[in-house]
């Protein structure tokens, strides 16, 4: 499995959203069940419960369009040229020499002490990719860069200095 791709991205979300649904039907069966002896009080929270329930179901699931299907690395192929990315609070260390247009480059990525996700952007401003960074665990993608300055923004709230956490690097 691929955690970084949008796969990941939606198994994750299925993981978290099951317990999620299992706490929630259990509030609803407590509500009704505690309500139950009162007269028809318990129907209106009932409902609203699951209004609510509904309502945060629906946003989940038209998100899932959001998440980039497919975008990330190229699987199956050698990488020609190497770069790191360090991160850390608050800052990512990059050593990208110069790096070749359309060309597979394997890119290493690691957190010296928190967790932390790079977020990838090409030069028109589009993500295309992000990665989940735990500390101790070097994680790599290959991705075919075209020319430009990209730019890596972290996606994980890691502190104050978190708003302030980017770095570029160029190709090409």
């Amino acid at each position: 499995m691929m955690w970084w791709s949008g796969q990941g991205a939606l198994t994750l979300m299925i993981y978290l959203t099951t317990p999620f649904i299992a706490v929630f039907i259990l509030i609803i069966a407590l509500s009704y069940r505690r309500r139950a002896g009162q007269g028809g009080g318990h129907i209106i929270e009932v409902l609203w419960l699951l209004m609510v329930g509904v309502a945060w179901t629906v946003i989940n699931l038209m998100s899932i369009g959001w998440i980039p299907m497919g975008v990330g690395g190229v699987e199956g192929v050698q990488p020609q040229q190497y770069m790191t990315i360090e991160a850390g609070m608050w800052f990512f260390k990059v050593d990208a020499p110069h790096l070749s247009p359309y060309t597979a480059t394997e890119i290493t990525v690691w957190s010296t002490d928190t967790m932390h996700a790079a977020a990838i952007y090409d030069p028109d401003g589009r993500l295309i990719t992000t990665i989940m960074l735990m500390p101790g665990m070097k994680e790599r993608i290959i991705l075919n860069l075209q020319p430009g300055e990209y730019i890596i923004r972290c996606l994980e709230f890691c502190g104050d200095g978190h708003a302030y956490m980017a770095a570029s690097f160029r190709v090409g």
